[in-house]
């Protein structure tokens, strides 16, 4: 494996990086519109609960809209809550 001079790094490399690095975030509409699981209602319970449940790194809110970090949803949610990583 060769390392790659700056001039040599193409835009394809970077895209990969990128999207290796950052999470998948989307808005809870779009969460129940790609997951049957849980409905619109119940996400919405869990982010009103998500200290309780120990599930605050799966949310993120930005001023008035939260977005749901899958990766880390579905992680807390197959591990029972606390201590998920």
């Amino acid at each position: 494996m060769s390392i790659k001079s700056s001039n040599e790094v193409s835009s394809k490399d970077v895209k990969e990086n990128l999207e290796s690095s950052i999470p998948k975030l989307i808005t809870v509409k779009q969460f129940c519109e790609q997951y049957p699981w849980p409905s619109e209602s119940g996400i919405r319970s869990y982010i009103n609960r998500a200290e309780e449940l120990a599930m605050t790194d799966a949310f993120i809110r930005v001023r008035r809209r939260v977005l749901v970090n899958v990766d880390k949803f579905f992680k807390i949610i197959q591990k029972g809550g606390k201590n998920y990583e």
